[in-house]
């Protein structure tokens, strides 16, 4: 990229000892001011507490309030100056010396984590003070947040409480300070969880506990150097006996025989989810053998749910019934229905060692195809080219392409992931040794015909000798023990064989 040319008008500068002077006071008919230029001015750099502000400050004379006249002054000696930010969130205080001996000096600043339109006040002993503005870009009018994760929470239980920070359009923000947080509430005490939040952070999770019953309100109180936010909220607490807690199980009414789902179970309260205040065991049993669940799951301690794995087995409706000590029961009907899937592979009844062939998989259910399945390849004598698909496509179709190795039967196997399915299916290929005497006899037929055509008895020996040269060498090649960990080998093989059938044809010559 290429910047646009920048016109610089290039002055004398002069020495003036301005420390003699007042601010009020002229030198003559010139007065003294700090010219500065800040960067972004109006830029969309973005409030993040990362970016800098980046400019230059330069010691200016100027005669009749005329920039024609404007020239620059060498300090006679270390001057400071200030930049004061008129919102410190935006962007924070900050100065720069310009030594002795030189007119100008870079400034950097530090620009904060709300955004707004700001003045920079530009101060130094002296020196005319001056005023310039920025327009930063970013999170604009940043509060702070904070709610319990439950609204209703049983009596001397832990809750999580988060607390978090959002600007005006309610996207998430940041501290704009190191911040000391607060909280109030008559009945509530802290378990877990730090009072401090570090400038940048977004984000703090608490464990508070309930220590006293009814609605309780939660105040909030977050203070920085530069900063102050308040937030408030309120929780029910309630007390609670065990003819009120149920338990509530989530699996499908309608499974296909050979599937697997993940269900799961969870305890409540009038309704509302809610922590156990100790471990929960729960008697799992069903009314038959369609499926397998089992025995027993246990909610731990300050958990509300947990997970276990339904299998169905073979048709026929059941019943799980879930049951735990002082809790009441719970009971789910289970339809398992026939499995309609079908799969199937296609390929060639037999092929020669070392030809590659190819396999079809179909897959359906009740005739419909299963497209976007996981399909896994495998198989024995033979090898998986780089040439498969590993997923079903529209058609509920998948293809690979196989290299047998080695003589015998194959088995080609594919299992299908997915729809809470897992299934495989093979078939069978048989793999035979390629015929070469008749590979021979045809040489030879060839060799004759040859022979016949022509009248040069030279050429035809020496036809015949190159002919029995390859046949012999691929005789060789065919004894060979060749297994998958050699195919890496046969590209080099094969030009080592080239180069050796060449190099013998050209001494025949």
């Amino acid at each position: 990229m290429v910047s646009e040319p920048v016109k610089i008008d290039i002055r004398e500068p002069i020495i003036e000892d301005y420390t003699s002077y007042q601010k009020s006071k002229s030198i003559g008919s010139d007065y003294l001011k700090i010219y500065t230029q800040l960067s972004p001015n109006n830029m969309p750099i973005i409030a993040d507490g990362k970016s800098k502000a980046i400019g230059a400050i330069q010691l200016i004379s100027y005669s009749d309030n005329s920039n024609k006249f404007a020239r620059p002054v060498i300090a006679n000696t270390d001057t400071i100056i200030d930049l004061v930010s008129s919102n410190k969130l935006t962007m924070t205080d900050t100065k720069v010396t310009i030594p002795k001996g030189r007119s100008m000096e870079l400034v950097t600043a530090n620009i904060g984590y709300n955004a707004s339109s700001i003045k920079i006040n530009v101060l130094a002993d002296y020196l005319e003070n001056s005023v310039l503005e920025l327009s930063i870009q970013g999170h604009k009018d940043v509060s702070i947040s904070a709610e319990p994760l439950l609204s209703i929470v049983p009596y001397s239980m832990q809750f999580p409480y988060l607390i978090y920070f959002k600007d005006s359009e309610g996207i998430a923000s940041y501290a704009t300070d190191d911040i000391n947080v607060r909280i109030y509430a008559d009945g509530i005490s802290i378990r877990q969880g730090g009072n401090s939040l570090r400038k940048g952070d977004s984000i703090m999770l608490m464990e508070l506990e309930a220590i006293r019953k009814g609605n309780i309100s939660i105040y909030l109180e977050a203070i920085g150097p530069n900063s102050r936010y308040e937030n408030h909220n309120s929780i029910d607490v309630i007390s609670f006996d065990n003819s009120n807690i149920a338990l509530d199980i989530y699996v499908p009414e309608t499974m296909v025989v050979g599937s697997k789902y993940l269900a799961s179970v969870q305890l409540l309260y009038k309704g509302y989810p809610f922590s156990a205040d100790k471990d929960v065991r729960i008697i799992v049993f069903s009314n038959s053998n369609s499926i397998s669940i089992p025995t027993n799951v246990s909610i731990v301690r300050g958990k509300y749910f947990t997970f276990f794995t339904v299998e169905a087995n073979h048709k026929g409706k059941v019943d799980i019934t879930l049951l735990a000590d002082g809790i009441n029961s719970i009971s789910k009907e289970i339809n398992v229905v026939e499995d309609k899937l079908m799969l199937k592979l296609d390929s060639k009844d037999s092929v020669n060692r070392m030809d590659i062939f190819d396999v079809t998989l179909t897959a359906s259910y009740a005739n419909i195809p299963l497209s976007n399945l996981r399909v896994k390849w495998s198989s024995d004598l033979a090898v998986l080219t780089s040439m498969y698909d590993d997923m079903t496509d529209a058609n509920g179709i998948a293809r690979a392409k196989f290299l047998a190795y080695d003589k015998g039967i194959i088995t080609v196997s594919a299992t299908i992931y997915g729809y809470g399915i897992e299934r495989s299916v093979s078939i069978k290929v048989k793999s035979t040794e390629v015929d070469v005497s008749s590979n021979n006899n045809a040489s030879s037929n060839d060799n004759n015909a040859r022979n016949n055509s022509s009248g040069n008895s030279n050429v035809n020996n020496a036809s015949k000798e190159d002919r029995s040269l390859e046949d012999n060498i691929f005789d060789k090649l065919a004894e060979l023990p060749i297994d998958a960990e050699y195919l890496i080998m046969l590209p080099a093989l094969a030009g080592i064989v080239t180069w050796f059938i060449n190099k013998k044809r050209s001494k025949l010559k």
